[in-house]
């Protein structure tokens, strides 16, 4: 039995999903219909890209049509949007982890920024940030923030890397 003033505090450490997922949809939006990305990729829900290799074998697993979802004659539910957003997230958590050796000794915010990097740049590009990688393993936040801002990703998603980079030098959350 606790003590009525006794208070939890929240690890500092652990990945705050609910957050996680905010950021990304503040970040990427959140559409039921396909649309074309930044840079013309077919995409539907929270940044789901639909030239992925196993797109038309997720969508199909979710009840949903490829070739139909990707002429835009066929909507998602919620439902499926999520089941998506929460597959990726996943893969991207996974990927973060395998790119950052420190990536659990991190505070939640600096994770964010980092599954999000993966999420949006995908595995292979994001293991190219090597002296931006370098800098987060070596707890150098200002210097990883620099080597952000000096990539051709910071000047094509301009305000979310803003927010991004700053999150990354000071740890605080830039998207409430």
């Amino acid at each position: 039995m606790s003590s009525p003033l006794t208070t939890s505090t929240p690890d500092p450490h652990t990945l705050d999903m609910d957050r996680l997922k905010e950021q990304l949809i503040l970040h990427e939006g959140y559409r039921t219909r396909v649309y074309k990305d930044s840079v013309d990729v077919p995409t539907i829900g929270v940044g789901f890209n639909l030239t992925r290799k196993d797109a038309p074998f997720l969508l199909k697993s979710i009840g949903s049509d490829y070739d139909s979802v990707v002429a835009g004659t066929q909507e998602l539910s919620d439902d499926q949007v999520q089941f998506l957003l929460d597959y990726t997230l996943r893969e991207a958590i996974q990927s973060a982890k395998a790119l950052i050796y420190n990536f659990d000794d991190l505070f939640d915010v600096r994770k964010r920024v980092i599954v999000e990097m993966v999420f949006n740049l995908g595995l292979r590009k994001f293991a190219k940030f090597t002296r931006t990688r370098q800098a987060i393993e070596d707890s150098e936040f200002k210097e990883a923030a620099n080597h952000m801002r000096e990539s051709l990703w910071y000047q094509q998603v301009k305000s979310r890397g803003v927010r991004l980079a700053l999150m990354m030098e000071l740890g605080i959350d830039y998207t409430l």
